[in-house]
């Protein structure tokens, strides 16, 4: 981050070791958060899929009482994870994201145009620039945006910092470098601490409820021989305090300022204090005007209405505990087919030899078994109805994942009697991803504000432009693998062929040509005929229907 000459980086402050009390250290999470840690695992294994919930264990498939090691291991890969909260996930970002998030440009008059009308105009460079390379990686606004989404739907929120990279020759820029902000995105358990308190400004005037404090935690990596890299854990303080302008007059009439410190977790084994937290950089976060930044440059993205600053849950979280039970299930009952339903040859009056063993008996073709009087051969195996109920509890899971995903995609229309009825539809009638979009677009609309700010000099001022972001949606925006997964949730019967034909055709997926009646009528006849023929064969399902 960009520091003032006046806060050089040898005005360091000095170390806090790893012995002192938690609350004075920088990697002191805040309970919320601690709260939090277990609800964000759940919803990030079950997004990941099989690999990652085998690897989470008893977290989410409990061990027996009694149960061996070897047998926990075994049983854990007798079921895989049904992907219903993956494909929410995917088909959130095929919706939202099947538009591009993009800067609205400027207007100005269209030329030689008597009746005044506009046409856009040109980004200004240092947002164009923003546009193109928003991380300083190279990675577009759409692209950090679909990442910071993901991340906002998994965990409830994200954030992003806004910052300016310093400069290799290690000076500050000023007036005569063109300053691009870059956006740099933070995880929900990467915000460690933060504080909200009152914030006088004499300068804007007035007093407001500002975010004074926030500390992020970063993993930086280094060189550990000609190929390894070591990590590190670095944590970026952020303060809201008064500037140190001496200028200024008194202490009240010193402006707001945001000064930042990076402390490294640095080990030293075998000193007397083997951990310690050593301040690599301190200074202040100016603008483009070279003053001091009023407000901590971060924005935060809810996924889910928040009930307190940097607190919300996941909208994928409901549908990631039905997702868990479906697991649990799954894999208990397939492992008690394995063990239960496999026959099992049974010898009845069978004497034991003169080592007290009972003999080895060959079983398959061309073979005998010699058994006494009043002795029997049989095969003993479970009901074959003793899974039913399972089965049944399977069944009621995956409608129950369908209607989530469905009701967390898509708006479900209604029809209101009254104009209140439809007022307060307007408002809540939204689905869970239509509100989410909207916290993207509220992020991105403040970071590219903070970007602005970066960017704006005093002889050229830079205009914050808003951000466009998808928050309807109809089929004719969906993608492939979006399509697919509400094909699925049409499977497990969280909709009706009729409707999703419907929605097909609306689309402009289906041809126009098709009539949807005509389709409905032709595909009841298909699977009249289905079950008419395993009527018929005796082997089929009476009940079965085509896939269509």
């Amino acid at each position: 981050m960009a520091t003032t000459t006046a806060a050089p980086n040898g005005a360091l402050p000095a170390d806090i070791l790893g012995s002192a009390p938690p609350e004075q250290r920088p990697d002191y999470a805040r309970q919320e958060l601690e709260n939090a840690r277990e609800q964000l695992g759940r919803v990030r294994d079950f997004v990941a899929g099989t690999d990652a919930v085998r690897r989470a264990g008893p977290t989410h498939l409990p061990k027996w009482e009694g149960e061996s090691s070897d047998t926990y291991k075994a049983r854990t890969k007798y079921s895989s994870v049904y992907a219903a909260t993956g494909r929410a996930l995917i088909a959130s970002l095929g919706m939202v994201f099947s538009t591009p998030p993009a800067l609205v440009p400027p207007q100005r008059p269209k030329r030689d145009d008597p009746e005044g009308s506009t046409e856009p105009a040109p980004l200004p460079d240092a947002l164009e620039a923003l546009a193109k390379d928003a991380d300083g990686m190279g990675h577009d606004l759409a692209t950090v945006a679909r990442g910071v989404f993901r991340d906002m739907l998994t965990d409830g929120l994200a954030g992003l910092l806004v910052d300016v990279p310093p400069r290799l020759d290690g000076t500050v820029p000023d007036a005569s470098t063109r300053v691009v902000a870059r956006l740099l995105p933070y995880r929900r358990d990467q915000i460690l601490n933060w504080r909200i308190g009152l914030a006088v400004d004499p300068v804007q005037g007035g007093t407001r409820l500002a975010l004074t404090r926030l500390v992020l935690e970063e993993r930086v990596e280094t060189n550990a021989g000609a190929y390894g890299v070591t990590a590190t854990r670095r944590f970026r303080e952020l303060l809201l305090v008064r500037t140190d302008d001496p200028a200024a007059g008194t202490d009240a009439e010193r402006p707001l300022g945001v000064r930042y410190v990076l402390w490294d977790r640095v080990e030293r084994p075998g000193e007397a204090e083997p951990v310690r937290f050593v301040a690599r950089e301190a200074g202040w976060v100016l603008d483009g005007t070279g003053r001091s930044f009023g407000v901590i440059p971060f924005a935060v993205g809810y996924g889910s209405p928040h009930t307190a600053p940097f607190v919300a849950d996941s909208p994928l979280l409901a549908l990631a505990d039905t997702n868990a039970d479906y697991y649990r299930t799954a894999s208990d009952r397939r492992w008690s087919m394995a063990l239960s339903l496999a026959p099992i040859l049974v010898l009845v009056g069978r004497e034991p030899g003169d080592d007290g063993r009972f003999p080895q008996v060959a079983v398959g073709p061309g073979t005998s078994i010699d058994v006494p009087r009043n002795g029997d051969v049989k095969y003993v195996a479970a009901p074959a109805d003793a899974m039913a109920a399972s089965q049944v509890e399977l069944e009621r899971l995956r409608v129950e994942m369908a209607t989530l995903s469905l009701d967390f995609l898509l708006r479900r229309d209604t029809a209101p009697e009254t104009a209140t009825g439809r007022a307060y539809d307007a408002q809540a009638g939204h689905a869970s991803l239509a509100l989410a979009a909207l916290g993207l677009q509220d992020m991105l609309d403040q970071g590219v504000g903070f970007s602005a700010r970066f960017a704006s000099s005093a002889a050229a001022p830079v205009e914050a432009l808003p951000v466009r972001v998808q928050t309807t949606y109809d089929v004719r925006q969906l993608d492939a693998p979006t399509l697919t997964a509400l094909n699925t949730i049409r499977k497990d019967g969280g909709l009706t062929r009729g409707t999703f034909l419907k929605l097909l055709a609306s689309g402009g997926v289906l041809p126009e040509s098709i009539d949807l009646e005509e389709e409905e009528l032709t595909l009841a006849a298909q699977d009249q005929a289905v079950r008419d023929a395993a009527a018929v064969n005796g082997n089929g399902d009476p009940n079965a229907g085509s896939e269509a």
